[in-house]
């Protein structure tokens, strides 16, 4: 599994202690079936190769419904739902007064390659360009803080972590409105059913209980992001 928001004190590139919000979901999932949850941290990459592999029953992060996802995995949920900040060098702040001057053929995107911002960002802002890295989410940032690139796009919470992480260089547009706000879903193998129809319901009973809302606010309470 993966977990985006997390209570680690690892290095916030180098990845975090498998802590947060999915981890809270996950171990109260299995509590009813007196199963122990086994913990794995993987990579946004590894969402779909890691279950056809069988390494693992469940992939638990922030995902949004891409198509090439949906070709090989079954989706769970929503559980939540997140929209997307767009993060600048401090040095750079100034250019940025409203989202339209994101729009501009002089502004640079950059986002991990694979991510769900990926194919959102030519229909939100078509004439920019976007560049795209491997590896981690958090590793679309690099290329803004070296100045190769204008504006990071990631999930609200990442960006705002990322950004506080990081405070020497790192603005946050507007961090009060996040954009293009989609639902959070998890991921099992294609064609297991009875373990998606399972999630599927726990899902409804942690949103409509307020489950989700309650453990979303407390673990970014924890991080100070909220």
């Amino acid at each position: 599994m993966d977990d985006t928001v997390n209570d680690g004190k690892r290095d916030f590139l180098k990845g975090a202690a498998v802590l947060g919000v999915a981890t809270s979901v996950i171990a109260a999932a299995a509590a009813p079936r007196d199963a122990l949850a086994q913990m794995l941290e993987t990579g946004i990459r590894e969402d779909s190769s890691g279950l056809r592999r069988n390494d693992y029953e469940l992939y638990g992060s922030s995902l949004t419904y891409t198509l090439a996802r949906a070709l090989v995995v079954d989706y769970v949920g929503p559980l939540w739902s997140k929209g997307s900040l767009l993060m600048v060098h401090k040095d750079n702040a100034g250019r940025f007064k409203t989202l339209a001057d994101f729009n501009d053929p002089k502004v640079t995107f950059s986002v991990v390659a694979g991510g769900s911002e990926e194919p959102r960002i030519p229909v939100l802002f078509p004439k920019a360009k976007l560049i795209t890295t491997a590896g981690q989410v958090v590793l679309g940032a690099e290329p803004v803080r070296a100045k190769k690139a204008d504006v990071w796009m990631s999930g609200d919470s990442d960006v705002l972590l990322f950004a506080k992480r990081n405070p020497t260089w790192a603005h946050v547009f507007d961090t009060d409105h996040p954009i293009d706000k989609r639902p959070n879903t998890w991921a099992v193998r294609y064609g297991d059913s009875e373990w998606k129809h399972f999630l599927d319901f726990f899902a409804v009973f942690l949103t409509v209980n307020g489950e989700m809302e309650r453990l979303f606010k407390l673990h970014m309470e924890k991080l100070g992001a909220a």
